[in-house]
């Protein structure tokens, strides 16, 4: 192949991504109708597959502006692949089937945070990971001491540790050292 095919080649390639990024993302109406040809589509494929129930139509799904779950944006399915935010149809009651009045219309990431998870199973990953100190207001958190933002995972049940001044830890010898840290310069302080 010669360079002046190359060339042509790179600079082809190069127009049509450089046209795919100012096309994106496409207006909502436009994006909305082809994303629930997909869901519908891909809705049918796994009720034939799993044998379940299967009565839905196109008006049936409606593409709302934000997840009703976790409340992040939906969006429009990269020609990448999928992220967080795109559109994914949950069967409410999974062994009803994709039938109307029990499908909706949520983000993939809280689609694979229920998939076949029950209530109680939900809850209880929750309380357990408050009990490990994992924050529920959906920051990192991060060790006073290292700025890790992990628990250690040497010790036998990693988890976050915490002292009276509410900062966190990720292994008690360091928030034993923080500790004695503050302990001295109250006592420096003090003389």
């Amino acid at each position: 192949m010669n360079r002046s095919v190359l060339r042509q080649r790179q600079a082809e390639t190069k127009s049509r991504l450089l046209h795919q990024r100012r096309d994106w993302p496409p207006e909502p109406p436009e994006w909305h109708e082809e994303c629930a040809r997909e869901l519908l589509r891909g809705a049918q494929r796994r009720a034939e597959e799993k044998c379940v129930a299967f009565d839905l139509d196109l008006s049936d799904i409606e593409i709302p502006e934000l997840c009703p779950v976790l409340g992040i944006a939906l969006t429009p399915r990269r020609p990448a692949g999928q992220n967080h935010g795109s559109p994914s149809l949950d069967r409410i009651v999974p062994s009803e089937g994709y039938v109307r009045h029990n499908v909706a219309v949520i983000s993939l990431r809280a689609n694979r945070l229920k998939s076949d998870a029950t209530p109680d199973e939900l809850r209880q990953i929750a309380d357990w990971m408050r009990s490990q100190g994992v924050p529920t207001d959906g920051t990192e958190r991060e060790c006073a001491w290292c700025n890790s933002s992990r628990p250690d995972r040497r010790l036998e049940a990693p988890r976050w540790f915490q002292n009276t001044r509410g900062e966190w830890f990720c292994h008690p010898y360091h928030r034993r050292a923080r500790n004695q840290q503050l302990r001295r310069a109250r006592v420096r302080g003090a003389t």
